[in-house]
């Protein structure tokens, strides 16, 4: 709770010119603070989402997504080679009881799923692939799928934005909606299992 906090406090004009100053390096170092956010999970990279938008528009969503890519592994690895101790560090206590009920009921349909419809918690589900026995290779290349989607239809809605403040909304919006659509998927797949048993 305290360093999402903290990352709330950090000055927008502060990465604006941290931003800025890089020059051509620039979209690394929104790659590098967004995927800095999706390791720590406590973190949160709106700030770096809004100020990315300042300099480069709606393309800050393609960046966002290679940070976001770029987590898939380094998360998995971290939640594999170390295990729960180092994972509940980096994600804190609450978001580790979304590890363990996501590890729970962990496949790869779930997972292409999770990955368009949940992009706020990617982080989180990240670290739950890690803690289970699923393989690499299978978890990357459906996460790695399920992305353009999630990527696709956050940039189209974006293009409904005209300035910082309406994409960042908008940002909020499409993330509350696809969260209900797969909240009243996960739902009917529960009841159809339910009848059938």
């Amino acid at each position: 709770m305290i360093l999402f906090l903290l990352s709330q406090l950090i000055p927008q004009e502060t990465l604006r010119t941290l931003i800025d100053r890089a020059g051509a390096f620039g979209p690394a170092v929104v790659i590098l603070l967004a995927l800095t956010a999706y390791i720590i999970a406590p973190l949160s990279s709106s700030p770096i989402i809004l100020v990315g938008y300042y300099a480069y528009g709606q393309n800050v969503i393609w960046l966002i997504s290679l940070a976001a890519l770029i987590s898939f592994a380094t998360n998995f690895f971290i939640a594999r080679r170390f295990g729960r101790t180092l994972v509940e560090r980096f994600a804190g206590p609450e978001n580790l009881k979304k590890v363990d009920q996501l590890a729970g009921r962990y496949g790869l349909l779930i997972l292409f799923f999770l990955r368009i419809f949940q992009g706020a918690i990617h982080d989180v589900i990240s670290y739950a692939a890690g803690l289970t026995s699923m393989k690499f290779s299978a978890y990357f290349i459906v996460s790695a799928v399920a992305l353009v989607p999630h990527a696709l239809i956050w940039y189209y809605f974006s293009l409904r934005a005209d300035d910082p403040i309406s994409f960042i909304g908008l940002t909020a919006l499409i993330t509350f909606l696809l969260s209900v659509v797969f909240i009243l998927f996960s739902w009917i797949v529960t009841k159809m299992r339910a009848r059938k048993s």
